[in-house]
């Protein structure tokens, strides 16, 4: 599976299809999958995080309270999206909210 870039997008496209049809949890060997194959691209790059943000359902709710190692990730994903135009890949309370902007910008005025 060396630097196959076509597994870690269509993991993300399985996970990601089973995710809105049933709400399941990914199977932890499919994670350490995709976290074993080097990213070629953007587009590995910005599959994995979306992978990433998928899994992380706790991150929907308005009261989350997120890390900070989940705020920079989370932000890291987001710019990761922005730069390779691939916004399609975001979750869709992404899409609709400007989710943890709030709380990114307190971050950056501490």
């Amino acid at each position: 599976m060396e630097h196959d870039s076509r597994f870690i997008t269509l993991a993300f496209r399985m996970w990601r299809e089973v995710k809105e049809n049933d709400g399941a949890q990914p199977p932890a060997h499919l994670l350490a999958a995709v976290a074993s194959v080097p990213s070629a691209d953007w587009d590995d790059l910005t599959s994995k995080l979306a992978l990433w943000r998928w899994i992380h359902d706790g991150l929907n709710s308005p009261d989350a309270k997120p890390d900070p190692a989940d705020k920079l990730v989370y932000s890291i994903y987001r710019d990761a999206l922005r730069l390779a135009s691939k916004p399609e890949l975001a979750q869709k309370i992404d899409e609709e909210t400007n989710f943890f902007a709030e709380a990114l910008s307190d971050a950056r005025a501490a």
